[in-house]
Parts: C-alpha cells; sequence; structure tokens
C-alpha cells in the first residue's frame, strides 16, 4: 500500500476514533449529570415534604387562609416534582416514587378532611377537634412513608450515581489506553515508513556527495519511499557512468591540452620565423626597388615606375601585416599590468593626437564623464586609438567630423544563468559611412573589410585586436549602424577592483 493510503487510513482511524471517544465522553457525562440531578430533586422532595408537615401544624394552629394556600401551593409542587422524577428513574425507583404520589394524594384528601372539619366545630366542637387530630395524626404517618419512600429512591439513586461514575471513570481509562495504543502504533508505523528510510536515503546521499557511487540502497515495501530509493540507485548508477566518461574525457581533454600547448608553441615559433624570414626578402625588395628608382628613375618610362611603386607600396602593405599578425600574437600572450585608469583623460589624449594626424579635418570631439576602469595601460590605450581612429577614418567626407564618446546603464543577460542585470557600457559613434548590419559577423574578423581599400586605408586587423584585448579583459564589443548614417561601437569592461588587488598581491609574493 502507497504511503498517501497508508497516511489517509490513520487518519480516518484517528478520527473515527476521536468521534467515537467524545460520543461516549458525553453520554457517560450525561448520565452522570442527570443521575446527580435526580439525587438533587429527591432531597428537594424531601424538604418539601417537611415544609407540608410544618405547614399542615402551622394551618391546624392559626387556621388561616394563607397557611391553606401555600399548603396547597407545595402540594402540587411535590407532585409535579415527583412526577418529573419518575420520568428519569429505574423502575423499581419508579414503582416507589408512583406509591409516594398516591401517598401524597391520600395527604391531600386527609388535608381536605381536616378543612371540613373545622367548617363543623361550630356544630360539634367536641367531636370535630377529635377528628381533625385524628387526621392530622394521618397526614404526618402518611408523610412519613413519603419521606422513608423517597429516602429509599435516593438511595438507590445515589448508588446508581456511583455506579455510573465508577463506570464512566473506567471508560475513560479505557479510552485513554486505546489512544495511548493507538499514537503508539502510528509512532511506530512513522518510524518504519518515514523516519528509518529517510535515514537511509540520507546516509546513502552522503556517500553518493562522498564519491560512492557502487552501492545500492534497499527498502522493502510498495511505496514511495521504495520508489525514490529505486531512483537513487538509477542515480547513482548514472552519476557513476558519467563520471567514468567524465575521467575518459578528462584524459582525453589533457592529452589535447598538451598537445595544443605544443602545436601553440611551435605555432608562435613558426610565426615569429616566418615573420622574420618574410622581412629580411620584403626588405630587399623594397631596398632595390629603391634603388632602381634613385639610379634608373631617369631612364625609365612612366609605366615602369608605376609598377616599382606599386612593388614598393604592396611590400610596405605586407610588412605592416606582418606586423600588425604578430601584434595579436603578443596582445593575447603577454601577461598584464592591471591598474585603475582613467578613461576620460586617455580618451582626450588620444583624440589630440587624432587632430594633429588629420590636421585638415574639421573635427567635434564630445566625452562625457566616463568611469574609472581596472585595466592595463597600454592595451586599453590601443582600444581608444583604434576606436577613435575608425569613428574619423569613415566620417572624413563629413564636415564637421562629430565623434562621441560616452557611457551608458544597460541591462544585459547573462547567457549562462539567464539573469538580468545592470551594465557599464561605454560607446563611441561617429557620424560617417556606417555599414550594413547583414554583414556586422566580419566586422571583428581579421582582414575582413567592409569597404574597399581604395576608399578608406586600414589593414582589416585593428577591430580584431580591440576585440582580443577586451576580451582579456573581460569584456564584449559589438556595432550599430544604419548605412549613411554612421556607427556606434559598444564595449565594457569587467575587470574588478578585487581582481587588481590579488594581482598586486601575486605580485608582491612574486
Amino acid at each position: 500500500m502507497s504511503l498517501t493510503k497508508q497516511l489517509r487510513l490513520f487518519v480516518a482511524i484517528i478520527i473515527v476514533m476521536a468521534l467515537f471517544s467524545l460520543s461516549i465522553y458525553f453520554e457517560l457525562t450525561h448520565s452522570v449529570r442527570e443521575h446527580r440531578k435526580n439525587y438533587e430533586n429527591l432531597n428537594t422532595i424531601i424538604q418539601g415534604v417537611f415544609e407540608l408537615n410544618l405547614l399542615t401544624t402551622e394551618y391546624l394552629s392559626v387556621r388561616s387562609k394563607r397557611s391553606e394556600t401555600q399548603w396547597k401551593k407545595r402540594h402540587a409542587s411535590l407532585t409535579n416534582q415527583i412526577l418529573i422524577s419518575s420520568r428519569s428513574v429505574g423502575n423499581k425507583s419508579r414503582q416507589i416514587l408512583m406509591r409516594a404520589r398516591f401517598d401524597l394524594a391520600n395527604i391531600r384528601s386527609l388535608f381536605f378532611k381536616i378543612l371540613v372539619a373545622h367548617q363543623q366545630i361550630a356544630i360539634d366542637n367536641k367531636h370535630n377537634l377529635r377528628l381533625v387530630k385524628r387526621l392530622a395524626d394521618q397526614v404526618r404517618l402518611t408523610s412519613q412513608k413519603v419521606v422513608s419512600d423517597i429516602n429509599r429512591v435516593g438511595t438507590l439513586t445515589l448508588i446508581t450515581l456511583k455506579e455510573t461514575e465508577a463506570k464512566a471513570i473506567s471508560s475513560l481509562q479505557l479510552l485513554m489506553v486505546l489512544v495511548f495504543l493507538v499514537l503508539v502504533g502510528i509512532m511506530i508505523w512513522v518510524q518504519r515508513s518515514f523516519i528509518v528510510p529517510i535515514t537511509k536515503l540520507k546516509d546513502y546521499s552522503e556517500k553518493l556527495i562522498g564519491g560512492d557511487y557502487h552501492r545500492a540502497i534497499k527498502i522493502n515495501g510498495k511505496n514511495e519511499m521504495a520508489d525514490l530509493a529505486m531512483s537513487f540507485n538509477t542515480l547513482a548508477v548514472a552519476i557513476a557512468d558519467k563520471i567514468e566518461r567524465l575521467t575518459e574525457q578528462t584524459v582525453y581533454l589533457e592529452d589535447s591540452k598538451v598537445q595544443l600547448e605544443v602545436t601553440n608553441k611551435e605555432l608562435e615559433s613558426y610565426a615569429y620565423s616566418i615573420s622574420h624570414d618574410l622581412r629580411s626578402p620584403l626588405r630587399s625588395i623594397d631596398g632595390f626597388s629603391l634603388v632602381l628608382l634613385e639610379d634608373f628613375g631617369d631612364t625609365l618610362d612612366e609605366e615602369a615606375l608605376g609598377y616599382l611603386q606599386r612593388i614598393r607600396t604592396g611590400t610596405k602593405k605586407m610588412s605592416e601585416l606582418i606586423t600588425e599578425l604578430l601584434n595579436i600574437s603578443r596582445i593575447m600572450k603577454e601577461g598584464m599590468k592591471l591598474e585603475k585608469i582613467d578613461l576620460q583623460k586617455m580618451a582626450n589624449e588620444e583624440i589630440n593626437v587624432l587632430r594633429d594626424t588629420y590636421i585638415d579635418k574639421n573635427i567635434q570631439f564630445s566625452c562625457a564623464k566616463l568611469s574609472m576602469v581596472v585595466g592595463d595601460n597600454a592595451l586599453l590605450r590601443s582600444v581608444i586609438e583604434n576606436l577613435l581612429n575608425n569613428a574619423i577614418k569613415y566620417s572624413q567626407k563629413e564636415d564637421p567630423i562629430i565623434v562621441k564618446m560616452g557611457l551608458l546603464q544597460m541591462q544585459m543577460v547573462d547567457e549562462s544563468t539567464k539573469e538580468v542585470h545592470n551594465q557599464s557600457v561605454f560607446f563611441v559613434k561617429d557620424n560617417g559611412v556606417g555599414f550594413d548590419m547583414k554583414h556586422k559577423n566580419k566586422l571583428f574578423k581579421p582582414f575582413q573589410r567592409l569597404h574597399k581599400v581604395n576608399e578608406f586605408e586600414g589593414s582589416g586587423i585593428g577591430l580584431a585586436t580591440v576585440q582580443r584585448i577586451l576580451i582579456r579583459h573581460n569584456g564584449e564589443i559589438w556595432a550599430e549602424s544604419v548605412m549613411g548614417q554612421g556607427a556606434t561601437f559598444y564595449f565594457t569592461l569587467n575587470l574588478s577592483e578585487e581582481e587588481l588587488i590579488q594581482t598586486e598581491l601575486n605580485n608582491k609574493s612574486d
């Protein structure tokens, strides 16, 4: 049986037992209350009989109308009380009470005879006085019989009351024993069905956390706890299998990492060697072409001079590309010297340098207050230089050239946790030619250009360098543009002061 059904069964048993106990309790207390009330009523009846005798004596003494009225009221009250009490007593007590009621009726008859005798005393005083005395004696004797009968009923009622009270106490004790047994049964059931399995599951989960995935937990029965134990066993098998696969993958990745490091070192060595090997023939080509121009330029026609100039331009371009490639490799390989940097001051310094470069251009540069950042001074200067240079270069057909740099607070979504958080985002905006957003994926790839070389100069590697620098600063870069309406480049920097402090501590320890 499932734990849910067992729990419902126990709840039903508890409810039924509670209702049964309450009904027994109320029945017993009601019975005791009724017998106690009957006993009190009988005492009241006895007291009323004595009062009736006193009223009889009072009437015989004073013969007043008030005594007669009070006697009749007391007699009627006693008769009514006896009738009421006879309805809630046993058969034997009821018979005695009916006899007492009959005696009360005789007392009434005797009393009325006394009344008649009093009225006739004037006719035969002596005879009627004797009659009144005899009738009064009969009233007293009959009253004593009533008192005796009522006392007997009271004794029987008291015995019944004590028996009922004893029965009530025994019944309540029995109910308490039954409740105790039920509670003990429930505790045993809870212990076996919940506490013991939960303890086993807790110990087993601790073993799983400790890395012991090869043991199985067993819980007897067909209920939710047994199903949960089976789920734990399945989970342990799955975890063990997953760990085995991850171990194999880790070994493979470690081997691959070693191989990758070796390959990267070989590539770095190869790139360095190639760059030097390429620079030497490039210098020779550039040098000999320069000699041809200087020594034999007068003897060459314009077409030959044009070819030589193209050779020199090509070698210069190739030398610049080799330099840029080496710079990218150096950026990704060299360590960073972290410090606090005033990005606004750096931007103003770089724009002044660019104004000297584009001396014939009307450049309007505005820079809102930027925050202090943590990063490598030389690398971040390269970022600012490239972004501002691009903004001016692709806006040089405009007059004036408008370049804006600022800081925004934007809501960013963490791709790993899908949480939304506020992020400080820097931007560089221009009023240049812009670009088509469908080609935005090419922006940060080396040698990928969105405009022709004869329109705008450049190696096509500046933005790729910027992206790699920002990645090293735990940041990112993206752009938005409309053709003919300029472009805006956004970037973030996520190195914290804690990382700066940790870097300083590491430097001190070294």
